[in-house]
């Protein structure tokens, strides 16, 4: 198994009293999108600058490819980071804030020049090349940002809500570039609080509440740990009342509703529920014209993980 490119182990911050992340143990695997999912004020921003080496933890280790991320400059030569707030120098353009970050990258000025030309015009802010970022609007500064989180082609890139501010085309055409990058094999860590952002990018995710990690995996990974929760399966039919009957009492049923065009079924034993929907339909013919589980996209995952949300 390769090196993870991001390491955490019992990494807690603090600010103050106030706690910001608790001992989190965590690997990320190199290569691919990773969704750092949670509601406002969960940690996500705290542990991007852990990772980023902008913060020291205040117990704990954190290791980015292999290496310490505040003691290891040559680390933060394939790191990027768009921040979630604006961290731009005033008096400068668009242009000269991006060259100037790719020469403290390591950048010469003529190779910083033409890259950071490219990604602006790449990412629709051609006309604001000689524009001051603080003149612009929020969605148009979160593509500043963006850009020069690229600018070096970093290894690892990492997003603190990077589609925040933006309209919704420009949105489509970033999370497209962000899975692009993935599938190329950078390692993407994306940090959001809005589900459907998350699940445009990836079904890989860690979930994090109150500071904690409280799961990571793909969704379906992290639905399967769910035991305590059954799973709702819908299933639409001509003839409701019919299968109903044949399901009441099937594999883990612990819960029916009938409706005009279809039920909704609770079960704490999926695949063996499937078996025998799959037996019932062959035997009775009720007019199904089609079933899915309810709850197996990342918004009821949250939900069930961060209860109140």
């Amino acid at each position: 198994m390769s090196e993870p490119a991001v390491s955490l182990a019992g990494v807690s911050k603090w600010y103050g009293e106030v706690l910001g992340v608790s001992g989190v143990t965590l690997d990320l695997p190199a290569g691919g999108v990773i969704g750092l999912l949670g509601p406002n004020g969960a940690g996500k921003s705290t542990l991007m600058g852990i990772i980023s080496g902008l913060l020291m933890p205040s117990a704990g280790t954190a290791r980015v490819f292999g290496l310490d991320p505040r003691s290891s400059p040559e680390v933060r030569a394939h790191v990027g980071l768009c921040p979630e707030g604006d961290a731009f120098f005033p008096g400068m353009t668009c242009l000269e804030f991006m060259v100037y970050l790719g020469r403290l990258s390591g950048l010469s000025a003529t190779v910083s020049r033409a890259r950071s030309r490219d990604l602006l015009e790449a990412l629709g802010l051609s006309e604001f090349v000689n524009r001051e970022p603080r003149r612009m609007s929020k969605g148009e500064r979160q593509r500043v940002k963006l850009a020069q989180a690229l600018l070096h082609e970093p290894a690892l890139l990492l997003l603190d809500e990077p589609l925040s501010g933006m309209d919704p085309l420009v949105r489509i055409d970033i999370t497209a570039r962000i899975r692009e990058l993935g599938s190329r094999g950078v390692t993407a860590v994306v940090s959001s609080h809005i589900l459907s952002e998350v699940e445009a990018m990836t079904s890989t995710v860690v979930v994090i509440s109150a500071g904690k990690v409280v799961a990571s995996g793909t969704v379906a990974d992290i639905r399967a740990m769910l035991h305590r929760f059954p799973h709702m399966i819908r299933v639409t039919c001509s003839r409701p009342a019919t299968l109903a009957k044949e399901l009441l009492d099937g594999p883990g049923v612990v819960g029916l509703e009938l409706g005009e065009e279809g039920i909704m079924v609770r079960t704490t034993e999926p695949l063996r529920f499937y078996a025998h929907l799959n037996d019932a339909i062959a035997r009775i013919r009720p007019g199904v014209e089609g079933f899915h589980a309810e709850d197996q996209d990342l918004a009821s995952v949250f939900k069930y993980l961060v209860p109140g949300q």
